[in-house]
């Protein structure tokens, strides 16, 4: 059974707008995903500061509970979100994540406080030195958000590598290895899982987020706890690259995806 426990609709501010809760749905029956998570964007931070779309989260969760009813007998559909940035403005954050009766809450860091999402930087311009120096401090950031309530598993952890190698350049991920035990560390105490996002391999980056070295090191710490997505923001990319993720998960010793149905833990087996 395959598992995709990252997308989003449109109800996400960059989600494609045939992204309806029903189409993506479709496409994971299409694709042969059994379990699948719709995960809007909650930017927590954007939110608060006015700096993003207002992110209605009642339409979406009344809309992904509608798509959930409607192929309960053909699919496992689960209610979530991507919670960006909570520990920024934790009070409103924690309002956010309690609105809804949310199967499955995926924490993400896309910026740290006062500087812009990876994604908006002018990454061609930055020197190494900066930006494993800013690479750092969003690590230190991700630590001491897994401890923040309700949420099951830390995104793309090496998000900002993505970026790098848009600018034609290989991120060096040795400088960062003691921060990364200190982060699984953190994952283990707090019972959070690690996402396997597969975006950049369907995309042709030629690695996940985090890749192979990163999940072996994972394992070798004692990290079990695995969650996998796409990323998909649009039907056609539902379930894209998940057989590869699980490959690369099966060679570094994981046995099974952890989903979580009303942030509770199903083990899901990794037959590939």
């Amino acid at each position: 059974m395959l598992c995709d426990l990252h997308t989003h609709t449109h109800h996400s501010f960059d989600g494609d707008p045939r992204a309806t809760a029903h189409a993506m749905a479709q496409a994971a029956v299409d694709a042969g995903v059994g379990v699948l998570a719709l995960t809007d964007h909650c930017e927590v931070n954007g939110q608060v500061q006015g700096l993003y779309p207002y992110f209605d989260q009642a339409a979406s969760f009344a809309e992904i509970s509608a798509a959930r009813d409607a192929f309960a007998d053909r699919l496992t559909l689960l209610r979530g979100m991507e919670m960006g940035q909570p520990m920024e403005h934790p009070e409103q954050a924690l309002a956010m994540r309690e609105a809804h009766d949310y199967d499955f809450v995926i924490l993400s860091l896309h910026n740290i406080p006062n500087v812009p999402d990876f994604y908006l930087l002018r990454t061609d311009r930055m020197s190494e030195q900066h930006y494993h120096a800013l690479y750092d401090r969003l690590l230190d950031e991700m630590i001491r958000s897994v401890a923040f309530p309700g949420v099951h598993t830390l995104a793309h952890m090496t998000y900002p590598a993505r970026y790098w190698a848009e600018a034609g350049k290989q991120l060096d991920l040795a400088p960062h290895y003691p921060r990364f035990m200190r982060l699984f560390e953190a994952l283990c105490k707090n019972g959070v899982a690690l996402e396997v996002n597969v975006s950049t391999l369907w995309k042709g980056y030629g690695f996940a987020m985090p890749d192979r070295e990163v999940l072996s090191l994972y394992k070798s710490f004692g990290g079990e706890l695995v969650t996998i997505g796409s990323d998909a923001h649009a039907p056609e990319h539902v379930g894209c690259s998940i057989a590869d993720g699980y490959r690369m998960l099966k060679e570094c010793g994981f046995e099974s995806i952890t989903a979580y149905k009303q942030g509770k833990q199903m083990q899901i087996p990794i037959e590939i």
